[in-house]
C-alpha cells in the first residue's frame, strides 16, 4: 500500500527519473549498505512524497544502476 506524505529514507546509488512534474526514485542502498527495492515519487507542485507499490517478486534490490 502507498504511504502518502511520508519521506523516503536516506540512500545512495539509486536511480531517479523526472516525468510529468514528478521525480521517481528507485532502489539504492541505505546507511547500512543494504540494497533497496522501494519506489518513491515526489510531486514538484505539492512537494509531497508518496511510496508506490513495488511488490513484484521478480524485482530485486539494487544499487549503482541507471534508469
Amino acid at each position: 500500500a502507498s504511504k502518502d506524505s511520508s519521506v523516503p529514507q536516506a540512500r545512495a546509488g539509486h536511480s531517479a527519473v523526472i516525468y510529468n512534474g514528478q521525480m521517481y526514485v528507485f532502489g539504492g542502498k541505505d546507511e547500512d549498505n543494504e540494497k533497496l527495492k522501494d519506489l518513491w515519487a515526489v510531486d514538484f507542485a505539492t512537494k509531497m512524497w508518496k511510496e508506490l507499490p513495488c511488490d513484484a517478486e521478480d524485482i530485486i534490490s539494487r544499487s549503482g544502476h541507471s534508469a
